[in-house]
């Protein structure tokens, strides 16, 4: 009985590394990314390190390593993160409610000339007044950069410019407020 129990076990032990062999061979395969490519799947997200026969090893952005068994791989949908022609931003700009119309268009003309002269942007953002929110007139910004690797560098060129540029025009930016209206009663 002991045996036929160790037998089970052997064999369920071979299963899984059969599994993940047979994962491995898959990925190799198709190649659905490569060592180096920074791919998004399970909820993990990092730069593939090694692909081996049995796992996968994904450093992530928190610089630790994860290992995932290459059945799970195989199994599961993959987000190759360094396949992206372009990268999608989307910016919630606050302005205060005593912004004026007038103000509103030139926030709007501020930022698209920012996108202009930053330089990588796709033709044609969105820039508009989105929504009336809770302590702001909210405007939305949705752009796309045409080169991933500039990603960040772009990012903090055009939120150091708007911030700047709305400084200097005298737009300024809403933090949550609430108006408390009290009412005075006569004795």
């Amino acid at each position: 009985a002991g045996m036929g129990i160790g037998g089970l076990a052997l064999a369920m032990a071979a299963n899984d590394t059969v599994s993940n062999m047979f994962g491995g061979a898959s990925i190799f395969a198709d190649r659905p990314f490569e060592i180096g490519d920074e791919i998004s799947l399970k909820g993990v997200s990092g730069s593939v390190e090694e692909i081996g026969i049995r796992t996968t090893r994904i450093r992530t952005y928190e610089d630790t390593i994860f290992i995932i068994p290459n059945k799970a791989v195989a199994d599961s949908p993959v987000e190759n993160l360094s396949s992206r022609r372009k990268r999608k931003r989307v910016l919630s700009l606050g302005l205060t409610y005593d912004t004026s119309y007038e103000q509103i268009q030139e926030a709007k003309r501020l930022v698209n000339k920012i996108l202009g002269d930053v330089g990588g942007i796709e033709p044609d953002p969105t820039v508009r007044l989105d929504d009336f929110g809770d302590s702001a007139l909210l405007l939305k910004v949705i752009f796309w950069v045409s080169d991933t690797g500039e990603y960040w560098g772009k990012v903090a060129a055009i939120n150091e410019a708007i911030l700047k540029e709305f400084g200097d025009a005298g737009l300024e930016m809403a933090f949550p407020t609430q108006t408390l209206h009290v009412k005075q009663i006569s004795s």
